[in-house]
């Protein structure tokens, strides 16, 4: 296919005895060839690219999971500096507790509407 190629860019003429000459394999031994050969040309098989869908769907289950804990965690931390601050606990003493500056706890008390 390639020297076909080749041959259609360089303008060169080539005609049936050309084309016999690039398949005179047999049809069942061409797909057996280009099966074992499949990995050297980039090309998939069928089960290669089932077990690319498969590893695909795999990762997109465990980054939407990840995504969902993520944002789980994020709410229980909004409600935690909520709770702390009503308790009685200082904006400072929240901040260097979570590691986050005393302006994000004051936006996230604020947001909250529990900023006094």
């Amino acid at each position: 296919m390639k020297l076909m190629l080749m041959r259609a860019r360089s303008g060169e003429s080539w005609g049936r005895s050309s084309i016999r000459k690039e398949y005179n394999a047999k049809p069942s031994s061409l797909l057996d060839s280009r099966r074992a050969g499949a990995k050297h040309r980039g090309v998939e098989t069928n089960d290669e690219f089932r077990e690319r869908i498969r590893r695909e769907q795999r990762l997109a289950a465990r980054l939407r999971l990840a995504t969902e804990r993520l944002e789980a965690a994020q709410r229980e931390r909004i409600w935690t500096v909520v709770e702390s601050h009503q308790s009685g606990l200082s904006i400072r003493q929240i901040a260097a507790t979570t590691g986050l500056s005393s302006s994000r706890v004051h936006q996230v008390l604020k947001f909250r509407g529990h900023h006094t």
